[in-house]
């Protein structure tokens, strides 16, 4: 009965770390569609940062940390009961997007320092 118990919670786990870990796909897509709609034929670094900066300060970037570090530990407790691949990419996933909300406020720290 337990173990029973213990695998439906582990099925909640997963399916809301990976919606947590999911959400961010929107902010991220949005950018990324930003810079390819320039007339540009290649799209600068600069570009590409600038996107992804103002997408995630739409979405903001305290929200997409603490939704990231949730969906991390929802989806460690999960990962024992045999979801493993799921759950190792939505980490990583969700390991690559608080890279990227570190970049942007170090990012938009600098940009407040310089002005």
């Amino acid at each position: 009965m337990q173990e029973q118990r213990n695998r439906s919670d582990a099925k909640k786990w997963l399916i809301l770390g990976l919606v947590l870990s999911l959400t961010t796909i929107i902010p991220v897509a949005v950018g990324l569609l930003g810079t390819l709609h320039s007339r540009n034929a290649i799209a600068g670094v600069r570009d590409v940062a600038g996107s992804v900066i103002i997408s995630f300060t739409v979405f903001g970037l305290a929200v997409t940390t603490l939704s990231q570090v949730a969906a991390i530990v929802l989806l460690f407790r999960s990962f024992p009961f045999g979801y493993r691949v799921f759950s190792a990419l939505s980490i990583c996933w969700s390991g690559l997007i608080l890279v990227l909300s570190g970049v942007c406020m170090w990012m938009l720290l600098a940009e407040v320092v310089m002005h």
